[in-house]
């Protein structure tokens, strides 16, 4: 999932990353992996349950829930995440989109 800009204001749309052949990893079991991607920053980010703020992302990265459950409200819609959901934020500009911690949220955020 991702969240961009369009038309002014944010929206989610589908992104994929696609799986190709990779490496044998002993003991010969064949693995698939997505292509190498460069990555500027790695930060872990616990948001308290209640936490919420109306904003737009700094940069474009991609957001692990680890632990707990968000909630993000574009222009249009509102999704909830769980652990082990991407989200791919791309809305650098904009109206931006509302980010709500459900409960205690720990986050892997990857800028890119």
């Amino acid at each position: 999932m991702r969240v961009v800009t369009a038309h002014g204001v944010s929206r989610f749309d589908t992104a994929c990353l696609p799986l190709l052949p990779g490496a044998n990893v002993p003991p010969g079991l064949a693995v698939t992996q997505t292509q190498t991607h460069g990555v500027t920053a790695l930060i872990v980010v616990r948001l308290p349950a209640g936490w919420s703020r109306a904003r737009t992302t700094p940069a474009r990265q991609w957001m692990i829930v680890l632990t707990g459950t968000v909630e993000v409200a574009t222009h249009d819609e509102v999704r909830r995440f769980g652990p082990g959901e991407l989200v791919l934020a791309e809305d650098t500009d904009g109206t931006g989109h509302t980010t709500t911690a459900i409960d205690d949220v720990t986050l892997a955020v990857i800028r890119i």
